[in-house]
């Protein structure tokens, strides 16, 4: 059963009144926040995953509206999973998805905090590209932000999302955009 933890935002958007409490996840690919944005008068989907922090944006006019969006990141994690050659990984994935899904309130702060950020992130490259982005590339804007420093590491270097899932799977993942690493 995937364990969706929803903003009331969210929720509202969803129709769903009472939410639960956070349970203890067992599989590693379970656990995600999902977040609703406005960008030009449309809400979009942003569904973080709690260990790792990775992140999909979703547009509620492409996917079928808000109750389509637990179903969509796991098509989308699965397809990110065969796209770095981890098919043992995506096949988990699937059988995953398929139980019923299981909605919490979002009761951790930090997770929430690096959502914020990552909003504040996207909104800014939206509205500040010097040629303006339109249509929006929700993909590619995804990999930019699980191509940025979330955090810096005891060994002096910056932490990704994307290596910060690589590493809960046991797989090295690296950068999927170019970025300004130093390290």
């Amino acid at each position: 059963m995937p364990q969706f933890r929803l903003t009331k935002k969210y929720a509202a958007d969803y129709r769903i009144g009472a939410l639960l409490e956070p349970q203890n996840v067992l599989h590693p690919l379970d656990d995600w926040f999902i977040d609703v944005i406005r960008v030009k008068r449309k809400k979009i989907a942003m569904a973080t995953h709690a260990p790792s922090v990775f992140t999909f944006f979703m547009p509620y006019a492409e996917v079928g509206g808000a109750a389509s969006i637990p179903e969509c990141i796991g098509i989308l994690l699965k397809e990110f999973l065969y796209d770095q050659d981890l098919s043992e990984w995506a096949e988990q994935i699937e059988s995953l998805f398929r139980k019923p899904a299981i909605f919490c309130k979002t009761v951790d702060k930090k997770i929430l905090g690096h959502m914020n950020d990552f909003k504040r992130c996207v909104i800014s490259y939206i509205n500040y590209s010097p040629n303006g982005i339109d249509p929006i590339n929700w993909d590619h804007l995804a990999k930019k932000v699980n191509s940025m420093p979330i955090n810096f590491s005891e060994e002096n270097r910056y932490i990704y999302p994307v290596e910060m899932l690589g590493s809960l799977l046991g797989y090295p993942l690296k950068l999927l955009v170019e970025s300004a690493r130093t390290d």
